[in-house]
């Protein structure tokens, strides 16, 4: 499964893959000073992994910004439940 989980208090977002994306939530909070949220969780592989880090580089507002290392990125809140759905639209239409 792909997952989207937010570092509370941030606009700072995780997308990765993990069979068991609540059991990686606990594991990733282990490391984490912050409250860490799973977001949203879509039935995928690495194919839909990559499409979403691709869909989340390039939002509605153009660039959008990856931070740090890894998987984590900024996503502006205005943003937000668009860039949800249609991820969301392009799994029922791909």
């Amino acid at each position: 499964m792909v997952y989207l989980i937010n570092r509370s208090g941030t606009n700072e977002y995780k997308v990765g893959l993990s069979k068991h994306p609540a059991k990686r939530l606990l594991q990733l909070q282990t490391g984490n000073a912050q409250k860490l949220i799973l977001i949203e969780q879509w039935e995928g592989d690495r194919e839909l992994e990559k499409r979403v880090h691709d869909k989340l580089r390039v939002s509605i507002e153009g660039r959008q910004d990856k931070i740090g290392r890894g998987e984590w990125f900024y996503i502006n809140p205005k943003w937000l439940n668009t860039i949800l759905f249609e991820i969301s639209r392009r799994l029922v239409y791909s």
